[in-house]
């Protein structure tokens, strides 16, 4: 008798985890296909934009829009990141996609300036992506202090290449910059699939923050992108 409440009891457990994998995978899907779809809008401005020379000169020629742009891109972050709690999840979206097009505009000049790599930087940041994401899903190790470590060492090198773009200019010192970023980035796209596993569990009290919060993690995932895909741009530039 007590075999058999054993056995149910653990065919219980088993089937609660495997409805909470399913449940967090759709979960994942859902946050991937808000990436995915950001990265397309900003695919489409970017051509938009690089294909009109008039959008060009009005973003690039009108004194301090580019800058303003950038400013406004980072103060946008912070306003999503302040705010997730208090905003609707169609305003949270909305905001992600608004982020999304102008990063379309404020990476042109690059594109464009190393056009002929972009295809292949794009294929190496899909493959580091899917690499250190799955690292991410599938380890048991807790990569928070880590995380912390390659935050904190990803602001530490971010001070360090404002020195040298405005002060060194030195090309061996970016091409450091860009390699430590990219080991950086892996730690940190590893560590936020686990941050959306936290994310995912907040549905149980609060479902309609669980859902913000997935646009939250889609735009953290879509910076890391980017960076990740500039880095390696940049990298296959120099070759």
């Amino acid at each position: 008798m007590l075999m058999f409440e054993q056995e149910n009891n653990n065919q219980t457990i088993n089937n609660y985890i495997n409805t909470d994998a399913i449940s967090f995978n759709s979960y994942l899907t859902k946050v991937f296909g808000y990436l995915g779809f950001g990265i397309i809008l900003t695919a489409i401005t970017h051509v938009i934009f690089a294909s009109s020379p008039f959008l060009l000169s009005i973003v690039f020629q009108v004194p301090y829009l580019f800058l303003g742009l950038v400013i406004a891109e980072i103060a946008l972050v912070f306003y999503i990141n302040a705010r997730i709690h208090k905003m609707s999840f169609n305003s949270a979206l909305t905001w992600f996609f608004i982020y999304s097009i102008s990063t379309g505009i404020t990476i042109t000049p690059m594109l464009i300036a190393y056009s002929s790599q972009v295809l292949n930087a794009l294929i190496l940041t899909i493959v580091f992506f899917i690499i250190f994401a799955g690292y991410g899903y599938i380890t048991k190790t807790d990569l928070s202090k880590i995380g912390n470590i390659a935050l904190v060492s990803f602001i530490g090198l971010f001070v360090v290449e404002l020195i040298n773009v405005f002060i060194l200019a030195s090309s061996g010192l970016d091409i450091i910059i860009s390699v430590a970023m990219l080991i950086i980035f892996a730690v940190l796209i590893a560590r936020k699939i686990q941050i959306l596993k936290e994310y995912h569990a907040v549905q149980v009290q609060d479902a309609e923050l669980s859902q913000k919060l997935a646009v939250l993690g889609a735009l953290s995932l879509y910076i890391s992108f980017v960076i990740v895909f500039m880095r390696i741009l940049r990298l296959l530039s120099k070759r």
